[in-house]
């Protein structure tokens, strides 16, 4: 098992005068304050190594690093989310050994993070997903269904008081409720988009926002800043967001399941936190300080300062046992268990693309609920041919 005891010094072979610049690139607004200073202490203890960290967009990353990968000069790691890997051969992932997997991880999430069978990635974190978040001054007890939510919501509007925040246009929000009709993402192989069950999806959401559930006009300040003034009674987000959360709303905040519809579940759609090695960079030169800065992430230390900053399952479910201070951060571990993990695969990736071009011609009322499903089916499995080469 490669599992990595640096907090302190690590000995590293080079010549007094060498030093190497490890570059570093990431999305998530979660680790902005955290990476930086995990840099930093890193650097400070292992002389001659320094670290480089740049934030860029999450919808600009992957391809940022693919014009590297052309030019030669790629970043030496790239944090993504683990079912973004399926790129591994676009961006020249490195593949890793698997003893970097915890044995204590089940076999749901270990199985995601493979790509035909191989292993393109270190996970750090864990459990990358939505759940319902409330504001408890608002709601005693929090709804389990989309049945208890319509019940509450006319007292929630009388007091203009917006019962559900959901980043409405954004397709992972959207995909969410096409769990709660049991539709399966990628079926044979093949992105799996044009079904009755995707039909009722769809209807049902925009059911929920014209009976002002939830609102057409709800962006990230709606299930955050508005959210944590009080202004919405719910907001489905992601993990990522449960920090800012709790230092917002503090003893007022409450997460739970996402709520059931017709006594089926609204499974989470999870991923990890992963790094990967653009470029091969884990067998370049560079390869030591690269393995000893993965090590060093994966540390004692190092884990336990990204939950207590992210408010993040770590990457060893072994360590959920010490999360006494951090009872979020457990109750989302055992959320967990009705997740769908987001798998690494040609056809589930696609999806996304597809949900946002399917959508925005959706809810401009350009494309019929059965228009809308083909047309995204047929984006889907366009994008699938050129992530496998298989252009006409």
């Amino acid at each position: 098992m490669i599992w990595a005891i640096v907090a302190s010094q690590v000995a590293f072979a080079q010549s007094d005068d060498e030093s190497i610049t490890l570059n570093i690139w990431y999305a998530s607004d979660q680790l902005n304050g955290p990476l930086y200073h995990l840099a930093d202490t890193f650097s400070a203890q292992n002389e001659g190594i320094s670290i480089n960290v740049v934030n860029i967009p999450n919808e600009d990353l992957k391809s940022s690093i693919f014009k590297t990968i052309l030019n030669n000069n790629s970043p030496d790691i790239a944090i993504l989310s683990s079912d973004n890997t399926v790129y591994a051969e676009q961006l020249a992932l490195s593949q890793v050994p698997q003893d970097y997997l915890p044995e204590s991880l089940p076999d749901a999430i270990r199985d995601s993070l493979l790509v035909n069978d191989k292993l393109y990635s270190v996970p750090i974190q864990l459990v990358n997903q939505l759940v319902l978040y409330y504001n408890k001054s608002l709601i005693r007890e929090p709804a389990a269904s989309w049945e208890q939510i319509l019940g509450q919501a006319s007292v929630l509007q009388s007091r203009n008081i917006l019962p559900v925040g959901v980043l409405f246009g954004e397709s992972y929000w959207v995909a969410h409720f096409m769990t709660l009709f049991e539709n399966q993402f990628v079926l044979n192989g093949r992105p799996n988009l044009d079904t009755p069950e995707v039909a009722s999806a769809l209807t049902f959401y925009r059911y929920l926002s014209e009976l002002g559930v939830t609102d057409s006009q709800c962006g990230y300040d709606c299930v955050s800043v508005d959210f944590y003034a009080g202004n919405v009674a719910y907001a489905i987000n992601g993990t990522w967001a449960l920090s800012d959360a709790r230092n917002a709303l503090g003893e007022d905040l409450g997460i739970s399941p996402l709520p059931s519809y017709q006594q089926h579940k609204m499974r989470s759609l999870s991923s990890a936190v992963v790094l990967t090695y653009p470029g091969d960079s884990w067998n370049s030169t560079k390869h030591e300080a690269i393995r000893t800065f993965t090590d060093f992430m994966l540390s004692d230390y190092a884990q336990a300062y990204l939950i207590e900053t992210t408010s993040m399952v770590p990457a060893n479910p072994g360590n959920i046992a010490r999360l006494t201070d951090s009872p979020l951060v457990y109750q989302l571990w055992q959320m967990h268990s009705d997740a769908y993990h987001m798998p690494a695969d040609s056809a589930f990736v696609p999806i996304w693309n597809s949900l946002r071009k399917g959508l925005s011609l959706f809810f401009a009322n350009r494309l019929t609920v059965d228009e809308t499903r083909v047309y995204m089916q047929t984006v889907a499995l366009q994008a699938q041919r050129q992530i496998e080469h298989k252009d006409d």
